[in-house]
């Protein structure tokens, strides 16, 4: 009898592995940028970039972007800034612009090697498209990350991990409810071919926990800076 529960336990599993597997949606992703930065007076720094997304489902462009930032570090290891985003985006009717502007409390803490870098991150969200009445409205959402690092200068890369969380801010939910969670990895190389010249790999896992069916999300980001 032991045996028998044990057989239909095993094929119950067997069966329920591709309707879970299936019952998602998945969506990969990878972005390009380009960006640069330099210091305007002391302690006050301007960064820019332009970058393109594809949807690597079906190799076609997403949206493009550009954004810009303005940050001040206040005391030692930490800064707030303030950005601007502005992105292109592909719908089902054409392209249509969308904009996202920050506000960016930044704190940093090393023991040698290893660094923990935390940041706090509000979003003002609004898009020009308009398929639901609640497009019309802006939409709010409060970001936590946490990233580790570990540098040593004689090395030319640094490794990292981090985690994200989203917390919409409306009347309808609880902040402490959470909307997305990404997990990130990725590497920083600092190459010495150009003066302040660098590129980071990163891959982001993501979670969308609000959603009516289960949506996870996976991107790739290469990014270029210049520093002067």
């Amino acid at each position: 009898m032991r045996i028998k529960r044990s057989f239909y336990s095993v094929v119950f599993v067997l069966c329920c592995i591709p309707s879970m597997v299936f019952s998602q949606i998945h969506t990969s992703e990878m972005d390009v940028e380009f960006g640069i930065d330099f210091e305007i007076v002391k302690n006050l720094e301007f960064e820019t970039l332009i970058g393109t997304r594809y949807n690597t489902d079906i190799f076609e462009v997403n949206s493009y972007i550009f954004e810009a930032e303005l940050g001040y570090e206040l005391v030692n290891d930490m800064d707030v800034s303030i950005g601007h985003k502005i992105t292109h985006n592909y719908t089902q009717q054409g392209f249509f612009l969308g904009h996202k502007s920050s506000v960016t409390l930044q704190y940093k803490y090393e023991l040698k090697r290893l660094g923990f870098q935390y940041r706090n991150k509000l979003e003002i969200e609004k898009d020009m498209y308009f398929d639901d009445p609640t497009d019309m409205f802006f939409s709010y959402e409060d970001r936590n990350r946490l990233k580790i690092y570990y540098e040593r200068k004689k090395w030319e890369w640094e490794p990292s991990f981090s985690i994200e969380t989203f917390h919409p801010v409306d009347y309808n939910t609880s902040y402490f409810s959470v909307s997305q969670i990404r997990y990130s990895c990725g590497v920083e190389i600092d190459l010495d071919v150009i003066s302040k010249f660098g590129v980071e790999i990163e891959y982001t896992f993501k979670q969308y926990l609000l959603e009516s069916i289960p949506e996870v999300g996976s991107r790739l980001t290469v990014s270029f800076s210049k520093g002067f």
